[in-house]
């Protein structure tokens, strides 16, 4: 367990037995040391007060995570404040055949990769016209038969000339956040 707390104009993470984890200046250095306790996993409580993540910062979060803070725990965030870190594995399979808007079945060159209950992502080079980012999503698998990974109905359709792939995520998971309140000037919001 860790604890992040602010002491006369310093910022302090220290572990169970106190020894500190990192410091540094109060309303400056609040993201590297916020993100050094994150970093063990585990609970980490944030103590009352306002700390601040300027630009780009956030704070990110792994699994096994718990953070809480007290009820008068704040973190005043320019942009953005935690960001949940999954990310795509190295696992990547070519889809065989055109898939369909609401169709459950992928066939792909190679399954044996792929488990049931893994999460993967379909994506393909084709662009939203209204976002222009590319077409994607998030499924989980719930059966695997043969080259053929089942999961619930996609949203969008793949077609082979697009080059569509299903690669493997790593997600987050038991991750909990309370009692912080995070905000900006811009766009207020609590979790």
């Amino acid at each position: 367990d860790t604890m992040v707390y602010l002491d006369k104009g310093k910022v302090i993470a220290v572990d169970s037995n106190g020894k500190v984890i990192a410091k540094g200046t109060a309303g400056t250095d609040d993201a590297t040391v916020i993100q050094a306790a994150l970093d063990g996993q585990g609970t980490i409580y944030i103590g009352n007060g306002t700390y601040y993540l300027s630009g780009e910062q956030m704070l990110r979060v792994s699994s096994d995570t718990h953070v809480t803070g007290d009820l008068q725990t704040k973190i005043n965030s320019y942009r953005f404040g935690f960001h949940l870190d999954g990310a795509k594995t190295e696992t990547v399979t070519t889809v065989t055949a055109d898939v369909g808007a609401v169709a459950s079945e992928i066939p792909v060159d190679d399954a044996s990769p792929f488990s049931v209950g893994d999460y993967i992502l379909i994506n393909s080079n084709r662009r939203s016209e209204y976002l222009n980012a590319q077409y994607g999503e998030i499924r989980r698998i719930d059966a695997i038969s043969e080259s053929v990974l089942i999961t619930d109905p996609v949203e969008y359709h793949y077609a082979l000339v697009d080059n569509p792939v299903v690669t493997k995520l790593d997600m987050v998971s038991n991750v909990t956040i309370e009692n912080i309140e995070i905000y900006s000037e811009s766009n207020p919001s609590t979790y």
